[in-house]
This record gives structure tokens, C-alpha cells and sequence, in this order.
């Protein structure tokens, strides 16, 4: 049986070298049980998405909301265009955009706590501490938390997102604009609910704009066609796929990609799905240390499949290299205290 490291001992062994994190759903449910749910696209379905528009994510293999809420759309103009139906003609294409955009809406509010209020103080604080220890980090979380919690982080955490053409005017969003610097960022991998892109500009919904719960704002433009960017499921190919699609997601997978030195996992348990995170870190030689936290005892089923997952992240490493072999290391994860470390103890 394998022994694992308290976390604190993590913290010392990485502690003045440069580590990234990157961040699992175990993050997102350590606090919330509401994001303990097996599939978004299911849930939608639940809500009332109708078997004619559920038909298409099937014919197309496919559960990208966005994706067919564009197709939708363009069936529609071509439907117009063509005279196969008047402009001003209601249709089933139409009935089923606007069901497959509340029931999207539903499953998201269904799962997703309201607001950042929920979070009291001493929780964003534990989380500021927590993800202060690492120069980069990276999520493949689509919800608001780390979004959230980054906003009440001492220095902010930056992420790319500026005012639109360098000006200062209050606008509703931001776009991506940043060159990336010497400061430690935060990607979101598989894209997140308060990111969408219009004409092929990628846009963040601005935190506190106008005072509304940013959640309420993310509804409001899903209903406007401001479709969050975000891969919520599917095969490891069918993700990469998608998040080679997007400027947005490409940047942040290709600086993935050339993370260097240390990467200390939470929350993640290397299912088949994410097998395109798996290929990456075991190519990627600039990788020198794996941490990788574990829940519950190490013999357990799910866990035993975490470690053969990374023993095959350690032999895709020595097939690309047999000179760069990767040192892999385990952690309690509840020993990390993410939410709710004692600080009085701390101190």
C-alpha cells in the first residue's frame, strides 16, 4: 500500500521552486454537492430539452451546447434564406433554440449556488491561501468558484482578460487582449460559464458589472446567443477537438503544454476522458515532479485507478524520454484543507 504525503509536507518540498496546480471537479465538489452530477448535457434533458433537439447532439456525437445552438441558428437564416420558411414564421427550429437554451439554463441553476455570497469569508480566505502557493494555475472546471474566489486574491490573479481596445469605459465584458508575462496565470482549460466568444473574440463576463449576480448575467446572454465556452463532457479526443476550435482554449492547452518544473494535481482522477491532459504532462519534459492528491484510503477502487493512470503517465514519459523520467508523489487531498484550513492552528 502506498503512503501518502500530508499536504503540508507537499508545501515544503516545492517550497521557493516555481509549481503550477491544476485543478479537478473534486475542487468544486469538495464544497459544493451540487456539482456532484455525472453529465450537464443529462441534466438539460431533464430540464425539458426536447427529443428533437436532444436528436441532434446524438446524431452528432456530440454534447457542445454551443455547438448546436449555433447549428440551430444557422438553419434557421438558411431556412429564411432559401424561402423554405418566411422570415417572420414561428418553427420548430426556432421552439427547440430557445428550449435548448432554457433547459441549459435550468441545469446550470439547478446545480450552481446563486451567487459569490455563498462563499463566506473564512472559505475564500482558506482558498486564497491555497492557490497561493502556485505561480500558474490551471482548471478544468467550468464553473464560477475559482472565478470567484480569484477576485478576493492578494496580488489578483491575472488571466489574459483586459478592457476592449485599451480603454477604461466600464464596458459589460472584458476580451482577451494580455500578452503573457513573468506573473502566474490562471487557464481554464475547458473553458468556463462566464467565458463565450462573439465573431471569434473571446469575452469574460465582467464580475460586479452593474452589481448583478454574474450568474443572472450568464443566463441573460445565453438568451442573447452569448453562449458560455466551456467542453463539459465527452472523449478525450472529442474535448481536444473542441478545444482546438477555440483561440481561448488552444492558448491555454499550449501553455499547458510547456508548464515547467513542479505540478501538484487536486481533484482530478485521470479518467479516460481527460487522457489528452494525461498525454500532455507525459510529454511534456519541462514536467519534473507529479504530485497527485488522492481521497480516502490508497487501495480504494477509484484511487487504484488513479495510480495505474499515472503509471501510464509515467510510461509515456520514458517512451519520450528515458532520460527525463517523471517522480510521482501522492498526497491526502483532505489533508490540503482547501475550503476550511484552521488558520488560528495555521498561525
Amino acid at each position: 500500500m502506498k503512503e501518502f504525503l500530508h499536504y503540508d509536507d507537499v508545501l515544503s518540498e516545492i517550497d521557493g521552486q516555481r509549481a503550477s496546480l491544476l485543478l479537478g471537479n473534486g475542487f468544486s465538489c469538495a464544497i459544493h454537492d451540487g456539482f456532484r452530477y455525472d453529465s450537464l448535457y443529462r441534466l438539460a434533458v431533464e430540464q425539458g430539452m426536447p427529443s428533437t433537439a436532444a436528436a441532434l447532439f446524438e446524431h452528432f456525437g456530440t454534447t457542445n451546447f454551443e455547438a448546436v445552438m449555433r447549428l440551430l441558428e444557422d438553419s434557421q437564416w438558411i431556412a429564411c434564406h432559401y424561402g423554405i420558411l418566411a422570415r417572420d414564421q414561428g418553427n420548430l427550429l426556432t421552439e427547440d433554440l430557445q428550449k435548448v437554451r432554457e433547459s441549459l439554463i435550468a441545469a446550470i441553476t439547478s446545480t450552481h449556488p446563486a451567487n459569490h455570497y455563498w462563499l463566506d469569508e473564512p472559505r475564500k480566505k482558506s482558498c486564497c491561501q491555497f492557490l497561493g502557493a502556485y505561480h500558474d494555475i490551471y482548471s478544468l472546471n467550468y464553473d464560477l468558484l475559482l472565478y470567484w474566489v480569484c477576485q478576493f486574491s492578494k496580488p489578483t490573479k491575472v488571466d489574459g482578460f483586459g478592457f476592449p481596445n485599451g480603454q477604461n469605459d466600464n464596458p459589460p465584458y472584458l476580451v482577451l487582449s494580455q500578452p503573457r508575462d513573468q506573473k502566474g496565470w490562471v487557464y481554464h482549460l475547458h473553458g468556463a460559464l462566464h467565458l463565450y466568444t462573439v465573431d471569434g473574440e473571446t469575452r469574460k463576463h465582467r464580475f460586479h458589472f452593474q452589481r448583478r449576480p454574474l450568474l443572472e448575467v450568464i443566463c441573460d446572454g445565453i438568451r442573447q446567443s452569448e453562449y458560455p465556452l466551456f467542453v463539459a463532457e465527452g472523449t478525450a479526443k472529442e474535448k481536444l477537438r473542441q478545444i482546438r476550435t477555440s483561440m481561448y482554449l488552444s492558448i491555454g492547452f499550449r501553455q499547458f503544454q510547456q508548464a515547467e518544473g513542479t505540478l501538484v494535481t487536486y481533484g482530478l482522477s485521470f479518467g479516460e476522458s481527460d487522457d489528452h491532459i494525461s498525454d500532455a504532462i507525459a510529454a511534456n519534459l519541462g514536467i519534473k515532479r507529479l504530485y497527485v492528491g488522492l481521497y480516502g484510503e490508497a487501495d480504494s477502487v477509484s484511487n487504484l485507478r488513479t495510480q495505474a493512470a499515472i503509471k501510464k503517465i509515467e510510461d509515456g514519459r520514458k517512451a519520450v524520454s528515458s532520460r527525463s523520467a517523471l517522480t510521482v508523489r501522492y498526497f491526502n487531498a483532505e489533508s490540503a484543507f482547501v475550503w476550511n484550513r484552521d488558520f488560528e492552528d495555521a498561525q
